[in-house]
């Protein structure tokens, strides 16, 4: 199912909300995380180098992000620099990455079967708020049921400010689509902007 959502530019950021806590893409897979990330979901290089300071790959933290590798199915966590103790022993290539050897991605063997698969992505804090809107219009997968419950809890005033809510090429109101039962289906979501 896919859904579209035309909202004015500076409503954007209140949509940033629907990407929390996770949403799916998908993408090539089976290269490497630096890979995926710059060219996969469009982040700049300079960005990714310098403000993502945290990755988990599968539940563990990455420091080599030319050695690991992703995956169909992966689930990939980003997030800027986090503070204390426990964000400096997270930090990719940290001083302190050595307490949390045991845990922490261990790399891959390079493979030459690159094909599309999905893939679960997490962002948190500074990363969230900066490349939500971005991924919002480019799309992503999110439960049906999350998006509903997300436009239901934002006030009338906000659902105004929702041009149109074509689903499946049918144009529907907000009304119509929040009446609708989408608690088990993955739905497309892409939003664009216009000027007020």
């Amino acid at each position: 199912m896919e859904l579209s959502i035309a909202v004015a530019d500076d409503h954007l950021p209140k949509l940033v909300g629907l990407l929390a806590p996770w949403f799916s893409v998908r993408a090539q897979v089976g290269i490497d995380l630096k890979t995926f990330v710059c060219e996969q979901l469009g982040v700049h290089e300079v960005y990714f180098e310098e403000r993502i300071q945290t990755i988990f790959l599968d539940s563990k933290p990455v420091d080599d992000v030319a050695t690991a590798l992703v995956h169909d199915g992966s689930v990939l966590a980003l997030s800027a620099a986090m503070p204390g103790l426990v964000g400096a022993t997270f930090r990719k290539g940290g001083q302190y990455s050595w307490m949390r050897k045991a845990i922490s991605h261990g790399g891959d063997e390079k493979s030459d079967q690159a094909a599309h698969g999905w893939v679960t992505v997490k962002l948190f804090n500074m990363v969230l708020k900066e490349l939500g809107p971005g991924f919002l219009e480019q799309g992503v997968w999110i439960d049906g049921g999350r998006v509903q419950a997300f436009i239901n809890s934002q006030p009338q005033v906000f659902r105004q400010h929702i041009q149109v809510l074509p689903l499946e090429g049918l144009p529907v109101s907000p009304d119509e689509f929040l009446g609708q039962d989408l608690s088990d289906t993955s739905i497309f979501i892409k939003v664009r902007t216009f000027a007020e």
